[in-house]
C-alpha cells in the first residue's frame, strides 16, 4: 500500500505571505503559477495506480485535485474537511511581516494555546492523526492519494515518523506546492501511537 500526498499549488495568498488558514477568499485560490504546478503535478501521478482521492474541501486543494482527477476519472474524488488548513484565528487574511511574522511562527508551533483563537496544534494533529487513521483503515490494500495543506502535511508526516510534535519546526520541512510525497506501506504501520512530547 502507499499513500501519496500533495499540497495544493500555490496561492495569491501564498505568494505574498498571507496567512489564509481555513478562510476563503479572493486570494486563497491558485495564482497562474499554482495552476501550472497543479497540471505538472497531475503529469507525474498520471499513471500512479490508486483507487480514492481524498481532498480537503476547500478551493485551492480542490483546484489542484481536479486537475490530478482528469487522468484518474475511474476513481472517486471525495471532499473531506477534516482535511483542511489548520485553523489560524485573527493570523487569517494578514501578510505576516518583521516581529508579527516571528509571532505567528511561534504560536504556529508552540504547544498550548493558539494565539489569535486558532486551533491550538494538538488540536490539529488530532484531527489529522484520527482521519488518516480513518482513511487508512477503509483502504488498507489499495493506494490512497491524498491533497490538502501545508501544515496537513507536515503534521501528517510527524505522525507517519513518530516525530513528536514539538519537533515539527526543526525536523519536518514544509511540503513545497504540488509536489508529491509518496509514504510506503511499511512506513504506514508507524501509525500506531500518538507522539506529543517526550
Amino acid at each position: 500500500m502507499k499513500l501519496i500526498f500533495v499540497r495544493h499549488g500555490e496561492t495569491y495568498a501564498n505568494a505574498i505571505g498571507m496567512i489564509s488558514g481555513q478562510t476563503e477568499s479572493s486570494y486563497s485560490r491558485l495564482n497562474e503559477t499554482g495552476i501550472m504546478q497543479a497540471k505538472r503535478a497531475a503529469e507525474k501521478l498520471k499513471d500512479k495506480k490508486v483507487e480514492i482521492i481524498y481532498c480537503s474541501d476547500m478551493v485551492r486543494t480542490l483546484q489542484t485535485a481536479n486537475e490530478i482527477h482528469k487522468f484518474h476519472k475511474d476513481v472517486p474524488l471525495v471532499k473531506d474537511k477534516m482535511l483542511r488548513e489548520r485553523k489560524y484565528g485573527t493570523f487569517e487574511g494578514k501578510v505576516m511581516r518583521g516581529t508579527e511574522k516571528d509571532e505567528f511562527y511561534k504560536a504556529r508551533y508552540g504547544v498550548g494555546k493558539m494565539i489569535g483563537g486558532g486551533e491550538q496544534l494538538e488540536d490539529a494533529y488530532d484531527r489529522v492523526y484520527n482521519e488518516i487513521s480513518r482513511i487508512l483503515s477503509l483502504h488498507k490494500d489499495g493506494n490512497v492519494m491524498i491533497v490538502a495543506h501545508s501544515g496537513v502535511g507536515r503534521l501528517l508526516v510527524a505522525i507517519i515518523k513518530g516525530i513528536r510534535i514539538d519537533d515539527i519546526p526543526k525536523i519536518v520541512e514544509q511540503p513545497k506546492n504540488a509536489e508529491p510525497l509518496e509514504f510506503e506501506f511499511n512506513e504506514l504501520e508507524y501509525l500506531g501511537a500518538k507522539t506529543y512530547k517526550s
